[in-house]
């Protein structure tokens, strides 16, 4: 399991949920971790990664590589409730509070 909390600069709060997903996601590329779920508590990313909707042109490069990068790779994606969802939103302004990046990373292994 790892965190990281990152500024991302002037941007909606749909835009900052997409670019921390795609970060999330190249970390366990990286790690090598090839069964993974996606948690988020953004319908409108989900429903961008998932193809129900077609992303407007901000999101373009971001959604593309989501989907690039999980494609032949087993990542699902799921919906969580905000109540489901506040370490993540306390992370999150951390990086919008201090405009710099912090992480930890750790994997866990269950059997």
């Amino acid at each position: 399991m790892g965190a990281f909390a990152k500024f991302y600069g002037n941007c909606s709060c749909n835009v900052a949920e997409a670019k921390a997903m795609r970060r999330g996601i190249k970390v366990c590329i990286t790690m090598g971790l090839t069964n993974v779920i996606v948690e988020s508590d953004s319908t409108i990313i989900l429903n961008l990664i998932k193809r129900i909707r077609k992303p407007p042109c901000r999101f373009n490069d971001i959604i593309d590589h989501i989907q690039t990068m999980t494609k032949d790779r087993n990542y699902v994606f799921y919906h969580t409730l905000r109540e489901g969802n506040n370490s993540v939103d306390m992370l999150a302004n951390l990086g919008d509070e201090y405009k710099m990046f912090l992480s930890s990373m750790r994997l866990y292994h269950y059997l």
